[in-house]
């Protein structure tokens, strides 16, 4: 069920009469047709046909201008541009453990902020395919000017109608502690309890009363649902904004041209009866030009003909975010809109939201502008260049190889000369009647064009053969003048990627924060450095600023590594040295080996060293002078109980005897101290005395009658 909104839901008519309702409602729809109108029509207008040839271009689709008989060659220069631009700036976005880092806005926000980085960048890289969305939205901005994308709120169901048959009371309960599942039917049958054993009593056979349920076999239909951020690539067509945008987040109007199904509506909770209800419509963006397009190379034209029925039925939809002065007040608020149709009549949702889910980035930007130039406006004009000497060339060739010919009307036998078999013969009255029309070479002068177009190519891009590792010439030039080359190249690549990290990327991790602050009310155990370990956003601030780790090509990883290497040996100086408890702690030496590691290729510690602040502290070491102590207690107290368990002992022995001569049974064995606590003293019977037994009578004083003793009891025995 998705939720694209961010703020709690505002009832529309709340304090508001029906005839106001109804009047707000009108504005509201007018409003939002205007800006729908407006932003379809400049998106649909130049940028939408620019963009199409982008599309077109790096597709190798032929120019339009192709004359029959002669080459149709298409250059790629567009796209191979694209493609050697991605994987450099790919490499700088996921090759480390953090594409992100959460800065804490005070010291108490240290900790904080460690687990909102790791946090978010699981939320990015792991529970949503994080390459794949960096990549789409990186190749949009690089091909079309401008990639776009949206992170909300969703509740996702991901196991649909699971049937648990035959489950005891445990396994039943267990199943309810797990969150994510809904019980959707549950049927609970008691087992039947045992019949009751008749018991033999003095009185004679007793049938005890019937015993309870021994319990239940429990069968449930489920599902699985859980609330999570998701993370979508918005294809450029679909994107609407205000035409007199500076930027997103001051953008009037911003909205999505969605595709959806009657069944994504119901999961929404539009009521099924207006759902069926809806207008199909969304011909006009079935058959957009862009879309076709992008759907050429291989005919999956996204054109729909004839339309599904029921719950597959395909209705398009727009979700506008509009600041809009809802209930009069004088004061524009951001609003979210679900309707359908381009002119906005019917609304399935009005809600007052504080913030839009779009981000979106462009690669050369232009002031004052939210799309600027892609990499495809600054190369498409020498694909067509270039494209049209590489044609006339090959033209020239074939020309060359298989030429016209001149013959002297009435002197040679046409038809010889136009079967042109190898090895035929060629009739003629006169020699020299047949000769070749040699066009003129022209090598010279387009291949030194094209070297020119190519060399305007790469200070245009920024893209060169260098870096392509394409040049056969390089091992001539100096390694120094080949590194100031590349250095160069990188620049500009790495100027690409810090304006994607500093727009797209870094509004994208901030509306992940935000909405796990706002939405994610439990913790959620994840799985970190081999770790499980619980997050729990509801006490962290949405307000944390966002640092972005950019700038790490492949050639200054190497660089950064080496310089780690370095830093290393340079600690292990400094350990050995006087100053080294000082200056080095355990934490300082892990982070360096941890550096080293992450930019040799391995993720996090590679499982090499151990992070110091998660082992555990050695136990205190022993007070010697304490321990003395304790064992001469110990010696003092053992000596002193032995002495008195040898006075227990004696004084049993004598008493024993006098028992024994007056014909009674001696006396128990009294407990001893020396045996230790829980430890039975033999008796003279050779029973023991149990630990948490009675303790034995105290024995009694020489000449006294021991307890039970007849009145005519003689201690001294008779004489």
């Amino acid at each position: 069920m998705e939720s694209t909104t961010e703020g709690q839901a505002e009832a529309p008519d709340s304090g508001m009469s029906e005839y106001d309702r109804a009047n707000a409602e009108q504005k509201l729809k007018a409003a939002i047709t205007a800006e729908i109108t407006d932003a379809v029509g400049w998106m649909g207008s130049r940028l939408a046909e620019d963009r199409r040839t982008a599309l077109e271009y790096y597709l190798g689709a032929p120019f339009g201008n192709e004359q029959e008989g002669r080459s149709q060659i298409v250059l790629r220069d567009v796209l191979d541009t694209i493609e050697w631009v991605m994987p450099s700036l790919l490499r700088i976005f996921t090759s480390g453990d953090e594409v992100v880092q959460f800065t804490p806005t005070g010291e108490e926000d240290e900790g904080v902020a460690e687990q909102a980085t790791a946090y978010c960048n699981w939320i990015m890289m792991r529970d949503n395919p994080g390459f794949l969305i960096l990549y789409q939205l990186f190749k949009d901005a690089l091909l079309e000017r401008f990639g776009a994308g949206k992170a909300y709120w969703n509740e996702e169901c991901y196991e649909e109608g699971s049937l648990y048959l035959g489950m005891n009371d445990d396994e039943f309960m267990m199943l309810l502690k797990d969150p994510d599942v809904e019980v959707l039917q549950h049927t609970d049958v008691p087992l039947p309890a045992p019949p009751p054993e008749p018991v033999q009593t003095p009185q004679g056979m007793v049938v005890p009363p019937a015993q309870p349920s021994p319990g239940s076999v429990h069968d449930a239909l489920i599902r699985r649902c859980r609330n999570r951020v998701k993370i979508e690539n918005i294809p450029p067509e679909e994107f609407l904004m205000s035409r007199d945008a500076r930027s997103l987040n001051d953008a009037r109007y911003l909205g999505h041209r969605a595709r959806k199904t009657a069944s994504d509506l119901v999961e929404m909770g539009i009521p099924k009866e207006v759902v069926d209800g809806l207008p199909e419509g969304g011909f006009a963006d079935e058959f957009n030009m862009e879309r076709i397009a992008r759907n050429s190379l291989d005919d999956a034209f996204g054109g729909v003909l004839t339309q599904p029925s029921g719950a597959a039925r395909i209705i398009w939809t727009t979700e506008s975010y509009i600041r809009h002065d809802w209930d009069g007040d004088g004061i524009t608020e951001l609003r979210y809109v679900l309707s359908v149709g381009t002119d906005a009549q019917t609304l399935l949702k009005n809600e007052q939201v504080d913030d839009h889910p779009f981000f979106g980035l462009t690669p050369v930007i232009i002031p004052h502008k939210v799309i600027g130039l892609s990499l495809a406006d600054l190369v498409m004009q020498f694909q067509l260049l270039r494209s049209t000497l590489v044609r006339q060339f090959l033209d020239n060739l074939y020309f060359t190889t298989n030429g016209r010919w001149g013959v002297i009307e009435g002197k040679v036998n046409l038809d010889d000369v136009l079967n042109n078999i190898p090895g035929g013969v060629v009739r003629m009255e006169m020699e020299g009647a047949v000769f070749p029309l040699a066009p003129p070479p022209i090598g010279q002068v387009v291949l030194p064009m094209m070297e020119f177009l190519a060399g305007e190519r790469e200070n245009a891009s920024g893209v060169t053969r260098y870096n392509q590792g394409s040049d056969a010439n390089s091992l001539n030039k100096t390694a120094h003048g080949i590194s100031q080359i590349m250095s160069a190249s990188q620049a500009r690549v790495e100027l690409i990627a810090r304006i994607f990290a500093e727009t797209g990327v870094k509004a994208l991790f901030q509306k992940i924060l935000r909405l796990i602050v706002k939405h994610q009310n439990k913790p959620r155990v994840i799985r970190l450095t081999n770790k499980w370990v619980p997050m729990d956003p509801s006490e962290w601030s949405s307000q944390m600023d966002v640092t972005i780790n950019v700038g790490i090509g492949s050639g200054s990883r190497e660089t950064i590594a080496a310089n780690s290497a370095a830093i290393i040996a340079m600690q292990e100086k400094v350990g050995m040295s006087p100053f080294g408890p000082q200056l080095l702690t355990a934490e300082n030496v892990y982070k360096s080996l941890k550096s080293f590691v992450q930019n040799t290729g391995f993720k996090g510690d590679g499982g090499y060293f151990t992070d110091p602040t998660d082992s555990k502290p050695p136990p205190p070491k022993p007070d010697v002078a304490l321990l003395e102590l304790e064992q001469k207690g110990h010696l003092e107290t053992a000596k002193l109980a032995l002495e008195r368990d040898k006075m227990l002992l004696e004084n049993h022995a004598a008493m024993a005897k006098l028992y024994l001569d007056n014909g009674q049974p001696p006396p128990p064995m009294p407990m001893l101290s020396s045996a230790g606590p829980g430890v039975p003293s033999p008796n003279m019977n050779g029973g023991q005395v149990a630990e948490g037994d009675a303790q034995a009578p105290p024995m009694p004083m020489r000449g006294a009658p021991p307890p039970g003793a007849p009145p005519n009891f003689n201690p001294m025995g008779a004489q």
